[in-house]
């Protein structure tokens, strides 16, 4: 179920886990639903083109997990396109996952998934220029063009799909 920016951005979001920083040490966005929230000011314009409420779960847990790679890969997308990238699913919980009826071991359990649509671009035309970007050339990159979106991942190992 596609929800909007005003219910994903409502105060339920308690706590956002981001994923690992350099140290091991577990990274957070407090309620707010912004990256100026951070007190890392680097971290606030790490990914000026994303938002945490984009990749909250479609049931509205109050849970958000990221890898920043992820992040890192979607940014670096943006900035290689130069236009808007629209996330279609990022994380989900398990609950949510199999209401869909998503893969048991899908990335997006773990933050380490987003669907997406690029503005103005094919589904082709959306691979090709993930498969520029370093963290999802050695990641997952799934097509969808029946749905016209893509699926891309940092899973670590290069996997490849068409549905």
């Amino acid at each position: 179920m596609r929800r909007s920016k005003s219910e994903l951005c409502s105060g339920n979001l308690e706590l956002h886990l981001v994923g690992y920083g350099d140290g091991g040490g577990p990274l957070y966005v407090p309620a707010g639903g912004a990256w100026e929230s951070w007190p890392e000011e680097h971290l606030s314009r790490r990914w000026p083109d994303f938002q945490p409420w984009e990749f909250r779960s479609r049931d509205l847990s109050k849970v958000l997990v990221l890898d920043v790679r992820l992040l890192d890969g979607l940014q670096a997308l943006r900035s290689l396109v130069g236009v808007p990238i629209a996330v279609n699913s990022g994380y989900r919980t398990v609950a949510h996952n199999r209401k869909i009826e998503g893969s048991p071991y899908s990335q997006h359990l773990l933050g380490k998934a987003a669907d997406i649509v690029i503005s103005g671009m094919s589904v082709s035309r959306m691979k090709t220029a993930a498969t520029r970007v370093p963290a999802f050339e050695r990641g997952g990159i799934g097509t969808y063009p029946g749905q016209g979106f893509i699926h891309v991942d940092v899973r670590g190992v290069k996997a490849r799909w068409n549905q």
